[in-house]
């Protein structure tokens, strides 16, 4: 514990008031200043919050939406090999799998925004509404064109607290939910409002189902060109029939028929008295009886098999033309199961099946067919064959630091050969996402007359910094971070190295050619474990970029500098970090050896650089940790940006959002961005416009109004 005294430098204070018309207002400014004065876990300054206009309120809100404290909270598996102990089953609400004190701070700074904007006037208030259902589906995305932040639990709590304000808005936005996420989440949202079999919210059900229904019909009709509404149930059943027959004839062809792209409905439609089964009932009834419950439960024993039979049928040609893989491994289909087309989570969660293996490493069945399915698994694997753009980094990170800690390592490397290629196809999607959107800015630019100070930066520029410290082990982000570094290094165009920082900084070059599992391995092992000293680090890059100053004297240091941490930095110490001046976190410690004024890692980080004569890199810091108090930087500060997350989601948009570097009033060279742009090209990417679109037809309250709506694309306008 430290005892020091919080006080405000009057330079510090004074810097924003110069337009202060009174003294009181002046006054009442430094109250606020101080009052939002916070510090870290270790002691060191930073912010209690991001500010109090909205929206700050909703980036802070989303800066602590991590899902560390669920992955804390989820049971786990125990025991190796033979001996593995499964766990009890994921509850079909998957918002009980956060932490109920989690969910009340979610809830409480959810109702304090949605307060603040209810007392706004109604073309502010509409503006912020709609950014509330941006930040939701932002929350949500998968990021497969790397937009979005791929949190399912979290989301649809958000979306459960906006149906308490915006229920018919709520209700019209489900239809385009698995156009950012997948059809599961439609059952897990209906499951919150389902409790031990009965309805206890109608209107959220049905709609759900009705979602469903819609994408039934749209594959219904590209694949027999009419309209399912308008038949009966028996043409219905021919077709399907007849449909299903057919498609049995095919799949036992050498040289099968193409198939037409229908969507993945049918994969998730549940199957009969399994967890997501209550879908099936009223999805029937709505298929067969026109939504009519009644005349459903009078019908035969006869009627209800027919339609049953029919639906099953269905599945079956949904699932085939799909390629449902699970369909392939429960009949036992070895031949027809294609590695190089299969699902990335798939891939990652078969993987032992795929290489015909159990959970020993040895071989778990005697088929010819399976060994053949295993060798063009690792021939795949080997050419970099393997899907893996639709993961989730964190998740591949768990499993490769799982793996590295496996004491049989011989009986998994066939294992890492399929980890690996999925690892390089993720890292190929990100950097064709990435590309992808930088041109795309950069038209966007050139069409808006090319101004200097809002030309893109280059997002490969960037050096990457991870905090390796104990708070990161203690939250268990630390396989988090060292991904997002790997793939932030690899991506670079300044070099194959990137720094860690505890105690002291460590310089950490990798050949990019390497196996992920090589890299890794590289990183794991460097020191890390102890204090977070984000000075020295800092010091470190600063006299990096000065002493490559010194050989090309252009260089000015405009560069993007990403640090995953937990900002939960150390105090600042006059005399610099040593061994005989290293923190005491079991004795109070004299106050005389720290600064006796406001002085945040922020304010020295810029001390460091200026010291130079360099541009104040283009900060992003990636929090990792929801536990974590305050923030580094508030909302408004120029030169920083803000991102979170355990996965690479944010990654895309966050390297894209600055702006050349500019002089600021001090003369100051930094990136022409803050958080609250950052946020706002963020959410505003034209990847969200459906949401937008969907929320301003649903016509609910002010959005009724079409100036209000006028309001809201105008400011989108200027954003985009």
């Amino acid at each position: 514990m430290f005892i020091y005294i919080k006080m405000a430098t009057a330079q510090e204070v004074t810097s924003s008031n110069n337009n202060m018309k009174s003294f009181g207002e002046f006054v009442d400014n430094i109250s606020k200043k101080i009052s939002n004065m916070g510090e870290t876990w270790n002691g060191d300054f930073n912010y209690n919050s991001l500010g109090d206009d909205i929206d700050s309120m909703i980036i802070g809100m989303t800066q602590k939406l991590l899902n560390n404290i669920i992955q804390d909270n989820l049971p786990k598996t125990s025991g190796v090999g033979s001996k593995r102990k499964g766990c009890p089953g994921l509850p079909k609400d998957s918002t009980l799998n956060i932490p109920e004190s989690f969910r009340q701070e979610i809830s409480q700074k959810f109702n304090m925004i949605m307060e603040k904007i209810n007392s706004q006037p109604d073309n502010i208030k509409a503006l912020y509404l709609d950014m509330m259902f941006l930040t939701i589906f932002h929350e949500r995305a998968i990021p497969r064109t790397g937009h979005g932040k791929g949190n399912r639990s979290i989301a649809f709590y958000l979306w459960h607290e906006m149906y308490k304000h915006m229920p018919e808005t709520c209700l019209d936005l489900l239809y385009i939910i698995p156009e950012y996420g997948c059809f599961r989440d439609l059952d897990n949202i209906m499951n919150h409002y389902i409790i031990d079999g009965d309805v206890i919210n109608e209107d959220v059900v049905n709609r759900c189902v009705d979602v469903y229904h819609s994408y039934i019909c749209k594959d219904f009709y590209t694949l027999f060109n009419i309209d399912m509404n308008t038949m009966s149930n028996y043409v219905i059943r021919s077709k399907i029939e007849s449909t299903y027959n057919k498609i049995k004839r095919n799949e036992n062809n050498i040289n099968k028929k193409p198939y037409p792209k229908i969507s993945l409905v049918g994969k998730y439609i549940g199957r009969e008295n399994k967890k997501f089964s209550f879908i099936r009932e009223p999805l029937i009834i709505k298929m067969f009886c026109d939504g009519d419950k009644q005349k459903y439960d009078n019908s035969t024993a006869g009627f209800k098999k027919f339609t049953q039979v029919t639906l099953r049928y269905l599945q079956y040609i949904l699932n085939t033309i799909v390629g449902t893989v699970e369909m392939k491994m429960s009949s036992i289909n070895y031949k027809d199961i294609d590695p190089t087309k299969m699902t990335s989570g798939a891939s990652l969660k078969y993987r032992k099946y795929l290489l015909n293996v159990d959970f020993e490493g040895d071989e778990r069945v005697y088929n010819e067919d399976a060994q053949d399915l295993r060798e063009r698994t690792l021939v795949a694997a080997m050419n970099n064959m393997l899907n893996g753009a639709g993961l989730d980094s964190v998740k591949l990170a768990n499993v490769i630091g799982k793996m590295l800690t496996d004491s049989n390592s011989d009986s998994n490397s066939d294992e890492r050969e399929i980890v690996n290629a999925q690892f390089n196809s993720l890292f190929e999607s990100i950097k064709d996402n990435l590309t992808e959107e930088y041109n795309r800015k950069m038209l966007v630019w050139e069409e808006n007359g090319c101004s200097p100070s809002e030309k893109p930066l280059d997002p490969f520029n960037v050096i990457a910094t991870i905090d390796v410290s104990g708070s990161m082990t203690g939250a268990g982000v630390m396989d988090a971070a060292i991904i997002l570094g790997i793939i932030v290094t690899k991506l670079s165009n300044i070099g194959n190295t990137f720094m860690t920082f505890s105690d002291n900084p460590e310089l950490i070059t990798i050949n990019v050619e390497d196996n992920i599992f090589d890299i890794y391995n590289k990183v794991h092992y460097s020191p890390w474990g102890g204090s977070t000293n984000i000075d020295k680090a800092n010091k470190k890059l600063a006299n990096l970029m000065n002493d490559y100053k010194t050989i090309n004297s252009e260089f000015t240091g405009e560069i993007t500098h990403i640090i995953f941490t937990d900002g939960q930095f150390d105090p600042y110490f006059v005399q610099g970090w040593n061994s005989s001046n290293a923190p005491s976190y079991y004795s109070y410690t004299d106050n005389s050896k720290y600064p006796q004024e406001w002085n945040t890692a922020v304010d020295r980080m810029e001390k460091y650089f200026t010291k130079y004569e360099l541009s104040i890199p283009n900060t992003i810091f990636w929090n990792m940790n929801a536990k974590s108090p305050g923030f580094p930087a508030t909302s408004d500060m120029r030169g920083l940006q803000l991102a979170e997350g355990l996965s690479h989601g944010m990654l895309v948009s966050i390297l894209t959002n600055a702006c050349e570097f500019t002089e600021d009033n001090k003369g100051i060279k930094k990136a022409n961005v803050s958080p609250i742009q950052s946020f706002h090209k963020t959410i505003y990417n034209p990847y969200f416009e459906n949401v937008t679109n969907s929320v301003h037809q649903t016509k609910e309250g002010v959005f009724n109004s079409d100036t209000n709506i006028e309001f809201c694309n105008n400011f989108i306008k200027q954003i985009n």
